[in-house]
């Protein structure tokens, strides 16, 4: 295809050039910038090439991933592959017998004694001193593709930078020395590769040397004249201390101030082999190897090809270790290097745009729309200038999902998605349990993409087996837990400190996954196939429970994730008998667990265990000020941290359904009191949760309004850990700071929740399993959203939903049926039943007197 033609279909259209101005790898070099540029609604451009990591641009295919700077003579390519992970299984972390110390702990607590408890547990329940007691494993870079392209002499002018949201493909385009260059790159789950195609409009202009290279542990060798090979471990070097990172040994700290520097660490030997290969094919010219280069002269075009293949396996019986990755990288790279660019492009688009184009959001494009994207957040504000820059953000999360984890990806999503660079990054980018893994995948669900949601249920279930060993250690209980985080080797045990150590709800929490994915898409055969971890984990919360002063159940020792209190008589802990969020996820786990055992027809005495042991955990607590009690005693305003980032005593009310407005109007006036107690002000995941709870609250407004301050611009680097409050950065990935991928995640989530719930849960049977939902079309919608339209939702009990609004009313809603099911419409006030068979739809109308008009069931959506 010629360049013209090329340039043609790209999602933007250069109208005017303007003065120059420097930005480039070297003095001399002059980039000269477009004035103006009409953008597509669905494309991130820039004017610069990325300067900081946190401005590159994000491809992924699921598991092999790459942050593309787009310098036009200096470019980087920074590799990922979502299984290279530092370290391998730690079996010995698990404290044998620290079920032993729990009487006691409980006699402190009964006796009020928080000092002694909080010692205890860190004495007992935590992996310090333990023979894997140093939680060091990372997930790493793969490396990088570095490119020296020869141009003419002179300055580069109408400079762009883009990524084209709808195609899932990135580029740059730029004039050197009056010939026009056209780069783009995209990551394809098709062909398992890497595939960058660099193009000139004059013939024999494409001359580059590439590197692919590594930061340690990498050997790179030359196979033929046009092929790079990179092999090694993830042997973790020896490291000289460093005052800017904090140390491999920390807790999670998300957000905890004050960072002790990272002290020297040992070179430390890894499980994991990768090999990484690199082809280049070209038109013309030449090509060929010289040690760990490929160098290009003189070619029309070139086509750059990147496979891996590690030794990682999702299997903890075979200690994570598979077959040498040789066989994979050689395999995936013969099959793409037998195609042509255009094939490998166009495989490309069809897959990705299968996920893609379920959804289509619209709000208002004004003037602003058309700004530069980093200038779109800064000038961002309150939104009233550019409200469909909120749409774009939330197409960005469905495609940072997509693009971090295909159905069939190895690991699921972790704490930077796929992309992440160095060899120790931060918090480990592993998978927090207490937050953060799951708001990956809130929005798996919801925004129309079930089947990659099937990652992280893989995940959890490959849990069992360290998570039992886990369960017996510390509480010599049945089934299995994950307590406060999870890696790719299986990581189960608690963490070495408090507050965040030993917080063991996380098995129950990611637990939840499995109700979810059946909730949204009734496949039975699902839940069959997971109700044994749904069980197991059921298991261990009913026999850890134990009752309090007044017979009710609860678990102790208890924390609240990474907070502290402070009781009335000024004592400073972390430890408590019967925490809001612990009692929270067993009642939803015990929910969930006995509607599938009633579901599948099965376990009917374990069952009824539930049942009665669900019915006897304490109930939440309004205290004094009228806010939702996290502690379960009246301690919240005596907080050390008043504005704590965590809110985990809100689980109640989102992720969960326990508290909603319309069921309990109580304690769902206490968690909007509690909100208030905590303020607005917080960092980029926590400012997700809190978008989600408003919408529950069916507060649009203040939703929109933490959405907007998430949409903010963020300055600084992946390593800052002392950055002010959160933010997005100019690619638009979520600012912690640093970059964590959970806020992008949970803001496109509370997009969904402002404009399609489906919590509420009923039966049409008295005593049945209540398995049908109330969709409720949009309950949370901001004020200043006056019109827009959204098509593709999902809702619980297996529906597809689209929306289109004016003057902040519905104008209309169609109803898709995937499994065929009885459901409640709810539109403000009203509410009305509809039964459709599967494939059915049924189109919804609001009457002037607010009732809601029902269409006869017809048709196929399919």
């Amino acid at each position: 295809m010629p360049l013209c033609r090329r340039l043609s279909i790209l999602s933007f259209v250069v109208v005017a050039s303007a003065v120059a101005f420097a930005q480039s790898a070297t003095p001399a070099r002059i980039i000269q910038r477009e004035q103006a540029i009409h953008a597509s609604p669905l494309t991130l451009w820039y004017r610069s090439p990325a300067k900081l990591w946190t401005d590159a641009l994000a491809i992924g295919n699921g598991r092999l991933g790459a942050m593309i700077f787009g310098d036009p003579e200096k470019d980087r390519f920074q590799l990922n592959d979502i299984t290279v992970w530092s370290g391998g299984p730690m079996p010995h972390a698990d404290r044998e017998g620290g079920y032993k110390a729990l009487p006691a702990i409980r006699s402190a607590l009964g006796e009020g004694d928080y000092a002694k408890a909080q010692a205890l547990v860190q004495s007992n329940l935590t992996t310090a001193g333990t023979g894997d007691s140093e939680y060091w494993p990372s997930y790493e870079t793969l490396g990088d593709l570095t490119f020296d392209h020869q141009l003419g002499p002179g300055r580069i002018t109408n400079y762009l930078r883009w990524l084209d949201l709808d195609r899932g493909i990135t580029g740059v385009d730029f004039t050197a020395d009056s010939v026009r260059y056209h780069r783009e790159a995209f990551s394809s789950a098709v062909d398992h590769a890497i595939v960058g195609h660099f193009m000139a409009d004059r013939p024999g202009k494409i001359s580059f040397n590439v590197r692919l290279s590594r930061l340690a542990s990498a050997t790179t060798t030359s196979e033929g004249n046009d092929t790079l090979v990179m092999r090694g471990d993830t042997t973790f070097p020896a490291q000289s201390a460093h005052p800017a990172i904090p140390p491999a040994t920390s807790g999670p700290g998300k957000g905890f101030p004050g960072r002790p520097a990272r002290p020297a660490q040992p070179a430390r030997p890894g499980n994991l082999d990768y090999e990484a290969r690199l082809t280049v094919r070209i038109v013309g010219g030449s090509v060929r190897t010289v040690g760990d280069k490929l160098i290009v002269e003189g070619a029309n075009e070139a086509t750059i090809l990147l496979t891996t293949g590690t030794s990682f396996v999702l299997d903890y019986t075979k200690g994570y270790k598979g077959e040498d990755p040789h066989a994979t990288a050689v395999a995936q790279m013969r099959a793409a290097a037998g195609k042509a660019y255009d094939s490998l492009k166009a495989s490309h688009i069809a897959e990705y745009q299968s996920f893609f184009h379920r959804v289509r959001f619209d709000l208002p494009a004004t003037e602003a729309s058309n700004e530069e994207t980093g200038t779109r957040i800064k000038n961002y504000a309150d939104g009233s200038r550019d409200p469909s820059l909120a749409a774009l953000y939330y197409q960005m999360g469905r495609y940072l999902l997509i693009s971090s984890s295909r159905p069939d990806n190895p690991l699921p999503s972790n704490s930077q998605g796929i992309w992440g660079d160095g060899l120790d990054l931060p918090w480990k980018s592993d998978y927090k349990s207490n937050i953060n893994y799951q708001m990956n995948y809130w929005p798996s669900e919801t925004a129309n993409l079930s089947e990659l949601h099937l990652p992280a249920i893989r995940f959890d279930a490959s849990l069992v087996k360290p998570g039992t060993k886990t369960a017996q250690a510390y509480y010599n209980a049945p089934g299995w837990v994950v307590a406060y985080t999870a890696n790719a080797w299986g990581w189960t045990s608690p963490g070495d400190g408090m507050p965040w150590g030993p917080f063991f709800g996380g098995g129950g929490w990611i637990a939840q996954d499995i109700w979810e994915h059946y909730a949204f898409t009734r496949d039975r055969d699902f839940l069959r196939t997971y109700y044994s971890v749904l069980k197991g984990s059921a298991e261990f919360y009913l026999s850890i429970l134990v009752a309090d002063a007044n017979g009710k159940l609860i678990t102790s020792p208890s924390l609240s994730p990474e907070n502290r209190f402070r009781t009335d008589g000024g004592v400073v802990g972390s430890v408590v008998d019967g925490s809001a969020v612990e009692r929270e996820i067993i009642w939803d786990l015990f929910t969930n667990a006995i509607a599938a055992s009633e579901i599948l027809q099965t376990d009917d005495n374990f069952r009824v265990k539930l049942q009665d042991a669900r019915a006897k955990i304490r109930p939440l607590e309004i205290g004094k000020a009228g806010q939702l009690e996290e502690w379960g005693h009246d301690w919240d305003q005596n907080a050390p941290e008043m504005n704590h980032r965590h809110i985990s005593h809100l689980f109640a009310a989102y992720p969960g359904w326990q508290i909603t407005p319309q069921t309990t109007p109580a304690l769902a006036s206490a968690v909007r009191e509690s909100l208030e107690l905590r303020g607005d002000e917080a960092t980029g995941w926590s400012n997700a949760w809190k978008i989600n709870l408003y919408a529950r609250l069916r507060d649009g407004d203040h939703a929109l309004k933490i959405l907007n301050q998430q949409l903010r611009l963020a300055g600084g680097t992946t390593m800052d850990y002392h950055g002010e409050g959160g933010g997005t950065y100019s690619n638009m990935f979520d600012a912690h700071p640093p970059f964590q991928i959970d806020g992008n995640f949970g803001g496109t989530s509370g997009i969904d929740e402002m404009l399609l719930q489906s919590n509420l849960r009923y039966t049409d049977t008295p005593g049945g399993v209540e398995d049908n939902y109330v969709i409720d079309l949009l309950p949370a919608l901001p004020s200043r959203w006056p019109q827009g339209s959204i098509q593709g939702l999902r809702a619980r009990g297996g529906f597809e939903v689209d929306l289109a609004w004016s003057g902040g009313k519905l104008i209309g809603a169609t109803l898709h049926s995937i499994a065929g099911n009885t459901a409640r419409v709810r539109y403000g006030t009203t509410t009305m039943p509809v039964q459709l068979r599967p494939g059915q739809q049924i189109e919804i109308t609001p009457k002037s007197g607010g009732e809601l008009q029902l269409s006869a069931p017809h048709g196929s959506f399919q």
